[in-house]
């Protein structure tokens, strides 16, 4: 199997990437090194997403996995004392969001706003999170199969979720209804 399932860059040239192999591996891009292996995991990474944190100093690295939840680490810049061009960087898994039945396959956060977090699941469920309060909003559902993709338009009112049962879905956020279902 595909070791590298998905990858998430976020500031200071820091990439994500998610494993089959129970890991997440944090690398320095710009001098081509991994710093961390954060392997706190039981089952397969299948997704990530990263965001700034609420105070804007660190960042929120997001992880969907087959056991039904979604963890979160925050991840801080730190300052080691030294000239040296690999930042020190500190790792807390602070959290997880629990809520569906199986595997978390993708993940969307809202670019616009660092409070909206989606989840997408082999549940065929479809859940919006408060990234704040770490609460599910509302569970979306529709779907009869895995739902595999998420996409927001410009203004996060409207989602649109691929499913392996062979179509999309075009969601109102504002009201959580289904307006259509292309085949």
């Amino acid at each position: 199997q595909e070791q590298l399932n998905r990858a998430a860059q976020w500031r200071n040239e820091q990439l994500a990437s998610a494993s089959w192999d129970k890991t997440t591996k944090v690398w320095n891009v710009k001098i081509s090194r991994q710093s961390k292996i954060l392997d706190n995991y039981d089952w397969s990474v299948n997704s990530l997403a990263t965001c700034s944190d609420s105070d804007g100093d660190g960042t929120l690295l997001f992880s969907a996995c087959s056991d039904s939840k979604v963890k979160l680490w925050r991840i801080n810049k730190k300052n080691n004392g030294s000239d040296t061009n690999i930042p020190w960087l500190e790792y807390t898994k602070c959290g997880s969001l629990d809520g569906h039945a199986d595997a978390v396959t993708v993940l969307k956060l809202n670019e616009s706003s660092t409070d909206m977090l989606l989840t997408g699941s082999a549940d065929q469920t479809i859940k919006r999170w408060s990234v704040k309060s770490l609460s599910c909003l509302v569970t979306l559902k529709g779907h009869k199969d895995t739902v595999s993709a998420l996409e927001l338009n410009k203004k996060a009112t409207v989602l649109y979720s691929g499913s392996h049962d062979n179509t999309v879905k075009v969601w109102n956020l504002k009201s959580g209804q289904c307006e259509h279902t292309l085949k």
